[in-house]
């Protein structure tokens, strides 16, 4: 093992061993350890079998009464944006330990918010359990650039009514050790409503400029996985109106949910659209407590940006996922998840299993 990850690893234990002065000085630490069992199979070959890991570690800082500061490193390969999830046999030899998040959020008391830096997805990302809504944008996908927000806010907080959110996002510093002629970046905005019967539903639009997204999809992704490219030949022209809806109610005395999301890429003239639902029944957030859950997906091959999907799943897929969450201790989770597809448009191809089984530990 190389020095430098040697250095990363009890840097960490430091870091760790520090915490009472951290919280001391009002620095939160936070973070997670996470192992992860993949399959990849057909009906006649094993593609994939291997086992995972993935560390992240944030510090957080609320500067004052309104601007708060926060800091994550995590690990991950550099040829891509959406994989922190990294193989236990790589021996940590072609990972980094990369400042992933990196942001100053400023936020008012009559519902404005301000973010710069390297941050979450600032849209609205409805949850279908295993993740945000990872139909358009991965949940590991760091944004890169400024966001403007306002919300009707009840003591700060996004409770129920209006949210309306921009957002620019560099695209370029994705890990690429190749030059790019023009910068890539996207621009976007959303609408979204929080009602009081339990609905939330937002519309977004994210246009990526046509001079740079080519050489971000093929030029800055000298590693990426063949066989999983967004784009039909020649297409680099990507305008993604995205529309989500979310409904909670009890059942049984338990929390049921239903997910609906829906994507179109305009400048396509054909293959463009994506759709996502699930349905999620109980709830994981106390212990020994359960979440059980289905999701169907449908994606044709130019309606979004497979490097920027739920890990670079790609395109042209049409394909369900049960899914089960349980809860055994305080901060430890455990969830399978079973996704099964075929190609939406084309010959038929085997239909492809793909098992999950994750164990993380929050801290």
């Amino acid at each position: 093992m190389k020095k430098s990850k040697l250095c990363w690893i009890f840097g960490s234990l430091l870091l760790l061993a520090g915490e009472c002065e951290a919280q001391d000085l009002g620095i939160k630490i936070f973070g997670d350890l996470g192992f992860r069992y993949q399959g990849l199979y057909d009906v006649d070959t094993t593609y994939l079998n291997d086992l995972e890991m993935k560390f992240r570690l944030g510090f957080s800082k609320k500067v004052n009464e309104r601007i708060t500061a926060l800091l994550r490193f995590e690990t991950g390969p550099q040829s891509t944006p959406t994989g922190t999830w990294i193989t236990m046999g790589d021996k940590l030899t072609k990972t980094s330990f990369l400042l992933n998040r990196a942001y100053l959020d400023y936020r008012t008391q009559s519902g404005f918010d301000f973010i710069v830096g390297k941050f979450d997805n600032p849209f609205v990302a409805p949850v279908y359990g295993v993740g945000a809504s990872e139909l358009v944008f991965d949940a590991d996908v760091p944004f890169t650039g400024v966001a403007l927000g306002w919300n009707q806010t009840q003591e700060g907080e996004w409770k129920e009514g209006l949210r309306v959110m921009a957002d620019y996002n560099s695209l370029t510093f994705h890990y690429s050790s190749k030059s790019a002629d023009t910068s890539a970046y996207s621009i976007g905005g959303e609408v979204a409503y929080k009602f009081p019967f339990g609905l939330v539903a937002s519309l977004s639009d994210v246009f990526f400029n046509q001079e740079g997204i080519g050489d971000f999809l093929d030029g800055n992704f000298p590693d990426s996985i063949s066989g999983l490219t967004t784009n039909s030949a020649g297409l680099d022209e990507f305008n993604l109106l995205n529309l989500t809806a979310r409904y909670e109610t009890t059942v049984s005395g338990k929390p049921l949910a239903i997910l609906g999301d829906w994507v179109v890429n305009t400048k396509a003239d054909s293959l463009q659209h994506g759709i996502l639902g699930d349905l999620s029944w109980g709830s994981a957030k106390e212990k020994t407590n359960w979440q059980l859950g289905f999701r169907f997906t449908w994606i044709q091959q130019d309606a979004v940006i497979s490097k920027l999907t739920e890990d670079q799943s790609g395109t042209n897929l049409v394909g369900f996922m049960p899914w089960l969450k349980f809860k055994p201790l305080d901060n430890t989770l455990i969830f399978f998840t079973l996704l099964v597809t075929d190609i939406a448009d084309g010959p038929d191809q085997p239909i492809k299993w793909r098992p999950r089984l994750y164990y993380i530990v929050n801290f």
